[in-house]
């Protein structure tokens, strides 16, 4: 099972060599959820400093957009791999001896999942040769609407 409660690994995260030591602890603590008047308190600077970075340093703005991406795809995977441990905590449910918690937990499967979607893509040959078909007809339609604005 995989470790839902790993913190984002800093340690991989190495400094952008343009960005100095004030603008580093302004990031941190942006990126921590304070707001530019604590990052400018981490930072040892003005409020007015850091909007100015965040506002017009490409640099430090595009650093900052970088490390929220990061975290936000490690915050992903997480609750990726909490869903997984989720799914199997409401499966196991469905045989508690509790109606009422076999109940709960069918509710929540159902509610969350819904409906479950067709199977993806084709399934006879008439039908893939149909959709084919259809294909190739609007990309001819669409190269003879090309052609006739390219005549006008």
């Amino acid at each position: 099972m995989a470790d839902v409660s790993a913190a984002p690994d800093e340690s991989r995260r190495k400094a952008t060599p343009e960005l100095t030591g004030p603008k580093e602890a302004a990031l941190a603590c942006l990126l921590s959820g304070g707001a530019a008047t604590h990052a400018a308190a981490a930072a040892g600077v003005t409020r007015q400093t850091v909007s100015e970075w965040l506002n017009h340093d490409p640099v430090f703005a595009s650093e900052l957009q970088n490390r929220r991406a990061e975290l936000w795809a490690e915050q992903r995977h997480r609750l990726e791999a909490a869903r997984v441990s989720a799914l199997d905590t409401l499966t196991a449910l469905l045989f508690a001896p509790d109606w009422r918690a076999r109940l709960a937990a069918a509710t929540r499967l159902l509610d969350f999942w819904g409906p479950l979607p067709p199977a993806p893509g084709e399934t006879t040959p008439e039908a893939v040769a149909e959709k084919w078909t259809d294909a190739e007809v609007r990309r001819e339609q669409s190269r003879e609407l090309q052609d006739m604005i390219k005549d006008m």
